[in-house]
């Protein structure tokens, strides 16, 4: 009985903890949600404006607020942003912004 017991206790507690990591998962997810829909909703004041246009042309991209929204909403550090514009850099031979077939068919460099 004692043996029953304290299995019993044992799988108990990992059900219990569990439960917890599941509720505190689905908290975090809601609040998530949250955040996206409020950063997402909100208007561009003149400050968040000048954040995001990183090029300082006085208009912000696509790429510019696509990365600004991903580095908001903690989806991507801004090491991973600069990692990947260097892929992208070593396979753009003729720096055209661009990716052909051809710059694309061979070994980044």
């Amino acid at each position: 009985m004692r043996v029953f017991a304290s299995v019993w206790m044992i799988l108990i507690t990992i059900a219990l903890g569990k439960l917890v990591g599941d509720w505190t998962s689905a908290i975090a997810t809601i609040s998530q949600r949250r955040t996206a829909r409020r950063l997402l909703s909100q208007s561009i004041t003149a400050d968040l404006f000048r954040d995001i246009d990183v090029n300082k042309d006085n208009s912000i991209d696509r790429y510019e607020f696509l990365c600004a929204m991903l580095l908001r909403l903690d989806k991507v550090e801004q090491a991973d942003i600069d990692q990947i514009s260097k892929a992208f850099d070593a396979r753009d031979k003729d720096h055209d912004g661009k990716l052909d077939m051809h710059e694309t068919s061979k070994p980044a460099t």
